[in-house]
This record gives C-alpha cells, sequence and structure tokens, in this order.
C-alpha cells in the first residue's frame, strides 16, 4: 500500500471527517503529493509538510494535518512527458504563474546538466534523463 497520495482538487481541510467541523485556514492545492494516514467513511486523514527550500535553515513554511474529502484525493500519480524538437526559434527564457500565485521563470538547459530543482519533482528529472539520454 503506497502512503501517499495526490490532491485532485484544491481542498480545505477539516478538524474532523465532517463537513460540518472547522477547516483550516490553510487550503491543500491540486497537484500536492500529501502522506496519507487512515480513511474514514467519506474521508481521508492526510499531512503534508512544506520546507522554505530558500532560506539557509530548514524551516517550516506549512505544517497541515486534517481530513479531506477522499474524493479530492488519489493513489496513483501518472505522469507524462513529451520530448519536442523544433525548427523554428524559442524564445530563451519566459515566466509562468502558478496556481498558488508562484511565478516561475523557466529556461531551456540541456537535460543532461539541468541545475537542481526542488523535492519531489528532481526524481523524475532523473527517471526522463534516464530514458532519453
Amino acid at each position: 500500500m503506497s502512503w501517499e497520495r495526490i490532491i485532485v482538487k484544491t481542498t480545505p481541510v477539516y478538524s474532523r471527517p465532517s463537513l460540518s467541523s472547522i477547516a483550516y485556514k490553510e487550503e491543500l492545492t491540486r497537484g500536492l503529493t500529501v502522506n496519507y494516514n487512515s480513511k474514514h467513511k467519506e474521508f481521508t486523514l492526510v499531512s503534508y509538510i512544506e520546507y522554505d527550500s530558500l532560506s539557509n535553515a530548514a524551516c517550516i513554511r506549512c505544517n497541515v494535518a486534517g481530513w479531506v474529502p477522499s474524493e479530492h484525493v488519489i493513489a496513483r500519480k501518472t505522469r507524462y512527458f513529451f520530448l519536442l524538437t523544433t525548427l523554428g526559434e524559442t524564445a530563451e527564457e519566459w515566466e509562468v504563474a502558478s496556481d498558488q500565485g508562484h511565478i516561475f521563470k523557466l529556461f531551456w538547459t540541456p537535460i543532461s546538466s539541468a541545475p537542481p530543482i526542488a523535492l519531489p519533482q528532481d526524481k523524475w528529472l532523473d527517471y526522463v534523463c534516464e530514458e532519453i539520454c
């Protein structure tokens, strides 16, 4: 059994397995990988810790544990990878906004010498590199 789940729909986190219980201020956003703890009726008990990777210390930015509707989590993560080739010119750098308000500054780089990236995405980059490098 996998002890991880993926949030498939941004969801409130409740203090008890009931929509009538208190919801935490912090929501879990779509795409997050959370720890699975247990299930009760239509709810799943999850926990999530996010570290501040921009500071020099191992600071916790967010620590949430509680109940989410089971329909908002899945056990299986499906990833799709695409290898694209273009004959035209492309921008060297560009920006993309995320659903959490972050602005990502993207750029092209050879996959074999890519810079370090955030956990757990680094595992996927290693997998892709093994397959196509």
